[in-house]
C-alpha cells in the first residue's frame, strides 16, 4: 500500500514538474509501470509489480488540480527458507490533489490455500505522500498505523511458515 502511494505521488510529482499552459483546458493521460523488492518478517520476500493508468487535470492557467488513477499490483510472496510461494493481485483507484489522496476499491489483498490470508479493502482518504490519515473505512489499511502492516507480516508468516 505505501508503495503504490509512493508511485502515486511520484506519477503527480513527474507530471506537475511537465505542468504548463501547454496542459491547460484538458486532461492528460499517462501510464506508468513501477516495481520493487520488500523483505518482510519470517524471511518472506514480496516482488511487486505495479502498473498504472490515469488522466492529470490542469486549470486554465496550467496548474495541476489533480491526478486520477487506476493501479493493478501483482506480487509473488516466497518464505526464503522453504521455499513456499503465494501470489496476490490488487486493484485500486486514487484520486491525488495538492493536499490530500484518496484510494478507493481492494488494496492488499492475498489469498492462500486456506482461502484468504490479509486484505485491505474500503477508502482511505490521506494528506498529499505519507501524512497522517483522514478517514478510512473499517477494513482499509491506514497510511499511518503501524499495526496494520504488523498484522500484514503476522499473516504471510502464518500462511507461508
Amino acid at each position: 500500500m505505501r508503495r503504490l502511494i509512493a508511485a502515486g505521488t511520484l506519477c503527480v510529482a513527474l507530471l506537475t514538474a511537465l505542468a504548463g499552459p501547454a496542459f491547460a483546458g484538458g486532461p492528460v493521460h499517462f501510464t506508468f509501470v513501477d516495481t520493487w523488492t520488500k523483505d518482510h518478517a519470517c524471511g518472506i520476500v514480496e516482488e511487486t509489480t505495479l502498473s498504472g493508468h490515469g488522466q492529470a487535470y490542469f486549470d486554465a492557467d496550467g496548474n495541476w488540480i489533480r491526478d486520477v488513477i487506476k493501479f493493478t499490483a501483482v506480487g509473488t510472496f516466497t518464505n526464503t527458507a522453504t521455499g513456499a510461494v503465494m501470489t496476490g493481485q490488487s486493484n485500486q483507484s486514487g484520486e491525488f490533489t495538492p493536499d490530500t489522496f484518496t484510494l478507493r476499491g481492494q488494496g492488499t489483498f492475498l489469498r492462500g490455500p486456506g482461502g484468504v490470508v490479509f486484505y485491505d479493502v474500503g477508502r482511505l482518504v490521506s494528506t498529499f505522500g505519507f501524512g497522517e490519515t483522514l478517514s478510512e473505512t473499517p477494513k482499509a489499511l491506514a497510511v499511518d498505523d503501524p499495526a496494520g502492516f504488523e498484522a500484514l507480516d503476522a499473516a504471510l508468516c502464518e500462511a507461508l511458515g
